[in-house]
């Protein structure tokens, strides 16, 4: 088992208490509270679920399965305070060099205007935990993102420094993942979605005004001569 060093600083998060869950129960190994700017917070959990093999790959069913095994333990935590929490969103996070790393769970919790995700992962014959939630900033604000991949890379470092001792299969090979990628229908058929947006429901397109294009004089079309005027006698008696 490795045993991982995480710094007093991840981002704008500080190291807290380390609390060993082992003796009460077996198998549920450590967290490492982490806390931010005012109502930001993060913890990460180390564990193995007495489980003789973890894989590295965040696709592999035993992962899945504890992936969405958490995400139930997260409805259950708020469902018993009469609360709801919306998915947001299911998709995985990784870089280019090392692959799909973590996968995610985005909530949002409408009563308490509360914005919380969920990263699990296998490494190094354990699961790894994440969960990060603060106020809500809209989807744009990458203070979770930030810290799922400076974890990745804690992980990931002796291997990626080519320690003999570390040698750990990569994570699922992806050629690229960002943080809006599903999670693809590639997992085993037994391992479904816990929630998902119902089938008929689709976002309403947002419509950008329509840019009228700007005529510039050479396009502008050029008038038709006016007709010549008709003389009378008169007019050509006086040369008009």
């Amino acid at each position: 088992m490795i045993e991982f060093t995480f710094p007093s600083q991840i981002g704008p998060f500080k190291k807290g208490r380390v609390v060993s869950h082992e003796a009460r129960h077996p198998g549920a190994g450590y967290g490492i509270a982490y806390h931010g700017n005012i109502a930001d917070e993060a913890t990460v959990y180390v564990y193995d679920n007495r489980l003789d093999s973890i894989p590295s790959d965040p696709m592999d069913e035993i992962v899945l399965g504890e992936f969405q095994a958490t995400m139930r333990d997260i409805h259950q935590h708020y469902a018993s305070q009469g609360v709801a929490p919306e998915l947001v969103g299911q998709y995985g996070t990784g870089s280019p060099s090392r692959g799909l790393e973590f996968l995610c769970a985005e909530f949002l919790i409408p009563s308490t205007s509360t914005r919380t995700f969920l990263y699990v992962t296998g490494a190094y014959n354990q699961f790894v935990k994440l969960r990060v939630s603060y106020r809500d900033r809209g989807e744009a604000d990458p203070t979770a993102r930030n810290f799922a991949d400076q974890v990745a890379e804690i992980l990931w470092a002796k291997r990626d420094a080519g320690s003999p001792s570390a040698q750990e299969p990569t994570p699922s090979a992806r050629s690229s993942v960002s943080h809006t990628n599903p999670i693809q229908a590639e997992s085993p058929p037994a391992v479904q979605p816990i929630w998902a947006p119902p089938q008929d429901w689709k976002p309403e397109p947002v419509m950008a005004p329509a840019k009228q294009p700007v005529q510039h004089h050479l396009d502008r079309p050029t008038p038709e001569p006016a007709p010549p005027k008709r003389r009378g006698f008169l007019g050509w008696l006086l040369g008009r």
